[in-house]
């Protein structure tokens, strides 16, 4: 067993297809590909004449940025008015 706490039993980087990547990050393919073509997400890779994959560790990071930077959710006093507290 490794005690080491960043142990990673998964290679740090590898390619990923369109299901994988719609998976981390919740995102359809016509939106990725808009984000794409915008900058604000990782590009594709041409691995073959028909095949295209992403980088598991780029998606990961933006995943893991989105998470530290996007603010959640305040439901604030729209929640309270239904329940009829103000």
């Amino acid at each position: 067993m490794n005690d080491d706490p960043n142990f990673s039993p998964t290679p740090t980087d590898r390619l990923i297809r369109d299901k994988e990547v719609e998976n981390l990050t919740g995102l359809k393919r016509n939106i990725r590909y808009q984000l794409e073509a915008a900058g604000e997400f990782p590009r594709r890779r041409k691995i073959t004449e028909r095949l295209t994959a992403y980088s598991y560790r780029e998606v990961r990071r933006w995943v893991d940025q989105k998470l530290a930077t996007a603010p959640f959710v305040d439901y604030g006093n729209a929640a309270a008015g239904k329940a009829g507290v103000e």
